[in-house]
Order: structure tokens, then sequence, then C-alpha cells
């Protein structure tokens, strides 16, 4: 395997990612999917959750068999790592903290990554950005970037997490957020126009996650809190960054929505009722898929 990436739910690597993974046979065979929290069960718990309403076992063994699915038919190889996502941890799943603390299935899951690392050594490592502040993904990326410094992987690369990163007034300040620790080298990307902001997202029907208006309007407000609080801060930067693009043609869009609809109980919650609607109007945004690769910067020798 040459590229892995890390899924914290089923569904996220296929929607941020799926195009550029299913462009060629050849990157199709060499790509590995570690889908993270997929338990039907609680963190500290032997038997199957109860009371857990949607996200109990039934909903969570059809998103692994809907993922499952969906990565079976363009040729790709799925992992699922069985850790419980953040409700089945009795945890709110965003956080409107800029530096969410560690918890025990973080430390649980960077060994287990140690482990892919160790079975994979020249493979190339996906994380979530974390655009959206949900704290699987955050956990995810907090991991990939223990692992970098401790030096048990030369690079990462950041994916910007879909459709989290269709929102555009939480996205910009996502990358103001990480311009404090990553020297970007290449910035036109991260200021591009295209998503919603967040007048559009308020007003409009045909959004994602259009139930979260509230949430996603205070994911934002904790985001420019945490911003103004970090201006009083000296950026470090103690990592270097390098923007990449990936766009889909027409042929790779139809393919890549054809992935997506394979995750027939997710695609309700992500886009409403008229899921089309959403992805026309976002065409842009869906046509491009984006990646940070983030290095340390080399040790100052002091003469």
């Amino acid at each position: 395997m040459k590229h892995i990436y890390i899924s914290p739910h089923c569904d996220d690597v296929a929607l941020s990612c799926g195009g550029q993974i299913i462009a060629d046979a050849g990157r199709r065979a060499e790509t590995l999917i570690l889908n993270i929290f997929t338990s039907d069960r609680q963190y500290d718990d032997t038997s199957p959750s109860e009371g857990s309403g949607s996200f109990g076992s039934a909903i969570n063994y059809q998103r692994t068999a809907e993922d499952s699915a969906a990565w079976a038919s363009v040729g790709v190889e799925a992992h699922y790592a069985r850790y419980p996502e953040a409700l089945l941890r009795k945890k709110f799943p965003f956080t409107f903290r800029a530096s969410p603390r560690l918890d025990d299935v973080t430390e649980a899951l960077c060994k287990t990554l140690l482990g892919y690392v160790d079975s994979y050594p020249e493979a190339r490592f996906y994380f979530p950005a974390g655009i959206g502040n949900h704290i699987d993904h955050i956990a995810c990326k907090q991991v990939g970037f223990r692992l970098l410094e401790q030096g048990a992987l030369p690079s990462i690369t950041l994916y910007e997490d879909i459709p989290y990163a269709w929102l555009r007034f939480v996205r910009s300040r996502f990358y103001r957020a990480l311009r404090r620790d990553v020297d970007l080298q290449d910035l036109q990307e991260t200021r591009r126009r295209d998503g919603l902001s967040l007048l559009q997202y308020l007003e409009s029907g045909a959004v994602p996650f259009p139930n979260g208006r509230r949430l996603f309007t205070l994911v934002y407000a904790a985001l420019v809190a945490a911003g103004q609080t970090a201006r009083l801060a000296r950026a470090a930067q103690p990592y270097r960054g390098r923007v990449t693009a990936v766009q889909l043609d027409d042929d790779l869009v139809q393919k890549k929505k054809s992935l997506l609809y394979c995750y027939a109980s997710q695609v309700p919650m992500l886009f409403g009722p008229y899921p089309e609607s959403v992805m026309a109007r976002l065409s842009e945004s869906l046509s491009r898929e984006i990646a940070i690769e983030v290095s340390q910067k080399p040790a100052r020798i002091l003469s």
C-alpha cells in the first residue's frame, strides 16, 4: 500500500478524496481506507450499546456495510478500527475549544496507527484537517501530528473535510488557525472564494448540513474567538505545508457522486432531502479536492 487514508467515520474519505482515489486503477490498487470510529459498542463496555438512539448498533452496522460495498465497487481495500465515535464515548461531537484535550481513545488510536506505519513503512498517510471542529476528526488529526513529532512519519497529508469545507466561513477560519502552526508555501488555494458564506448558509435551503445552522454558527463564533485570543501569542510555525488541489473532470465528478450515493443512510443528514440541488449549487467545490502536505521544519543550527 502506498496511500493510507484515515477516515474518522465511514463516508469521510469518499466525500473528501473519493475523486482522486478512483481516478485510476493503479492508485486504487495501492490505496487502503482505514475507518476509525466504526464500533457499535461503548468504549468501556464489551456488549452492544443500548439506548444510544440513532447511533446504536443497527445504524453503525449499516454504515460499515455501506462503506464496505462502496469501496469494493471501485476495487479499494477498507479496514475498520472499531473505535466508538463521540456519542458512544458520551461526548458532544463538536468542540468549541481551540485545543481540545486528548482522551484515552486518542492515545489508543496512536498505538493502532503506529502498527500501520510499521506494516507499511513506505506509505503516505492522509489525515482529516479537522475543518468543522468534529472531535473525532480532530482526534485523528492530533494523532497525525503526534506521529510527525515523534519521527514515525516524515510528513503527513491533511485533506479538507467535505462537506465541512463547503462552509466557506468555517473553512477560512480554519486556515487562519492553521497558519499559526504551519508555514504554508502556497497560499492561493486557501484564498479561494467557493463555498457558502455565513449569510448564504443561514438563508438558503440547498445547503450541506441543513439541520446544523445553529451548530455551525456556534462553531464559527468559537473559531473567531480563538483567533482573537491567538493574536496575543507569537506564531511559532514549527511546520511547513504545501497546498495542492486535484481538479475533477465531469466524468470523475459523476463517478464520485455514484460512490457517495452508496452511503444511503448518511446522504439525508449531509445534504438534506434534495442532495442533487446542493451538489449542483456547490459544483465548483464538489469538483475540487484540497490537501496540505505537512512536514517539520529543519532544526536551526546555532553557531
